[in-house]
């Protein structure tokens, strides 16, 4: 609980969750849950931006084995995952990442909204170069993604990579302009 209370509020683009009931196979559009009320018990999903301002703080990147090939998908994805953290690092910002049963997420924080469409074509960008990368939960103003701390549909956990102490370092001290425009080359 202490990644979720410590990351999740400043990772979500508006302060609630959507609150799945069976297992991730649902996330119900209007059933929205508050983020400090979190129940870890079911799968919840943040949303990427806010809707109504039609920006967001942050690209995040969600890496899927399913879209890895080959027999060494989880290695292909957590190298796509270090080398998009080191894409990053190079241009002078960090990262916070975290695993599941499914996957890995990036996530890059900025310091000031972006447009949300902005966000989306940097998503589209990196799911270029990098084939694991999943788009979809960036190309609608509505997306969402599941945040560190919360429970996976395999019944697992999105577990934080690396200390938490860094991850808040990402959120206290997010991305200046100078990352956007390396990421953006």
């Amino acid at each position: 609980m202490a990644t979720w209370h410590a990351l999740v509020p400043s990772l979500a683009g508006a302060p609630r969750v959507r609150v799945s009931w069976d297992r991730a196979k649902t996330y119900p559009r209007g059933r929205f849950g508050s983020i400090a009320r979190h129940d870890p018990a079911h799968p919840v999903t943040i949303p990427l931006y806010d809707a109504a301002a039609g920006t967001g703080r942050g690209i995040f990147v969600d890496l899927d084995i399913k879209r890895a090939a080959g027999p060494d998908a989880e290695r292909q994805v957590a190298d796509q995952a270090a080398a998009i953290t080191a894409l990053v690092s190079n241009a002078g910002g960090r990262c916070i990442t975290d695993v599941s049963p499914g996957g890995r997420h990036v996530y890059i924080l900025f310091a000031g909204a972006q447009p949300w469409t902005g966000l989306r074509d940097m998503t589209r960008a990196l799911a270029r170069r990098f084939p694991a990368v999943d788009p979809a939960p960036a190309c609608s103003p509505d997306g969402q993604i599941s945040p560190p701390g919360s429970r996976h549909k395999s019944g697992g956990w999105r577990v934080l990579e690396g200390p938490l102490a860094d991850a808040r370092t990402a959120v206290e001290q997010p991305c200046g302009p100078g990352v956007w425009d390396s990421i953006a080359t």
